[in-house]
């Protein structure tokens, strides 16, 4: 599998830039990625002056191949306006700017609906959850009279689990990998990484491809407690190679826990149970997908205000409440009130008494 490229990183790809099926003129130019988006900077225009593209249209799908030859797909790029640049007195340079939705780095991809046979996804804090590891303990070597001359370090990458669900309908793999840094003969380390697969029975786009992947990952960060987002994204191409996804998601937050008691619910009590609640959920998730996406949306704020908190998650109760019950409270609301009142201290509980 190819380096994977982090959505918490910068990244910037210089070459050239042209339309498909249009491979003159090409511009010279970079794609960047950052906190703000996709941008991509040319030095010329792509197409003739006359048919310069106005600011608010889009232009569909822009290709372009880097200094290092690879291939890169820019979807829905918005004009971003242009200019002039002078490199002389005497020499003009058209300059132009686009701000793309979605890119994917590794393939030339002549539709955004083109339908892939799998994404996988990377997704921090996910093994910690797990409790497995694919980088073993390392164990001491000694020489023939005892001397501890070294350690060595088991590499143990493979599937976790993989279960089928009819909500996709595909299959579900939480794989174990190692990625590698430096060479040999200088400073080499490893990195343990979590990786989840969503592969459909039958190859989707990729926007339906990310609403499988997003809905079980939101479960999975239910369970464990914080979000369990990714942070890369590989599509799967046609001969199981891959290719890069870079967009600016919504609701996001990586994982940054790394101690099992931190997590809410530990995975080895639910590792039987997981297929069927994942089945669950998936079957009720087109019941519940504006709460989660409200339960989400506080989870991923930075240090919210305590009541913004508690009122968010109010709603959240209340909106699954009525999605499983239609909407009819099953216990009296005088039942409710009492029990409330009951539990709290008592100068408070006769001012809520009052208060009613």
């Amino acid at each position: 599998m190819r380096k994977p490229l982090s959505f918490l990183a910068s990244h910037e790809l210089s070459g050239h830039w042209f339309l498909p099926q249009v491979e003159v003129p090409r511009a010279a130019g970079r794609f960047t990625f950052g906190t703000d988006g996709c941008r991509l900077d040319l030095l010329s225009l792509l197409d003739e002056p006359e048919h310069e593209t106005e600011a608010d249209d889009g232009v569909p799908v822009i290709f372009g191949c880097t200094s290092h030859g690879e291939a890169v797909s820019l979807f829905r790029s918005l004009h971003g306006g242009g200019g002039l640049w002078f490199g002389s007195a005497d020499e003009e340079v058209r300059t132009q700017v686009f701000r793309p939705h979605l890119a994917i780095v590794g393939a030339h991809i002549e539709s955004e609906t083109q339908c892939f046979p799998a994404m996988r996804a990377r997704v921090p804090g996910l093994l910690a959850w797990i409790g497995e590891s694919a980088i073993g303990r390392p164990e001491r070597i000694a020489d023939a009279d005892g001397k501890s001359i070294g350690l060595t370090m088991t590499l143990i990458a493979g599937t976790i689990s993989a279960t089928e669900h009819a909500g996709i309908p595909g299959h579900v793999t939480i794989s174990k990998l190692v990625s590698q840094d430096g060479e040999r003969f200088s400073t080499m380390s490893w990195t343990s990484e979590g990786w989840v697969e969503i592969r459909p029975t039958a190859p989707q786009p990729i926007d339906q491809l990310l609403r499988s992947l997003n809905q079980v990952l939101s479960l999975l960060g239910l369970l464990a407690g914080p979000c369990m987002h990714f942070d890369a994204i590989e599509l799967v191409l046609g001969d199981e190679r891959s290719a890069g996804l870079l967009f600016s998601p919504n609701r996001h937050r990586v994982c940054d826990i790394s101690h099992q008691w931190e997590f809410l619910i530990p995975f080895d009590s639910i590792r039987v149970k997981l297929p069927a609640i994942v089945d669950a959920w998936l079957e009720h998730m087109p019941r519940v997908k504006t709460i989660n996406a409200l339960f989400e949306s506080a989870q991923t704020l930075e240090r919210p205000p305590l009541h913004l908190l508690f009122l968010t998650l109010t709603h959240v109760l209340e909106g699954l409440h009525r999605s499983s019950h239609a909407g009819v409270y099953k216990i009296s609301f005088r039942e409710r009130f009492a029990a409330l009142v009951d539990s709290l201290p008592e100068d408070l509980r006769l001012l809520a008494v009052g208060c009613a």
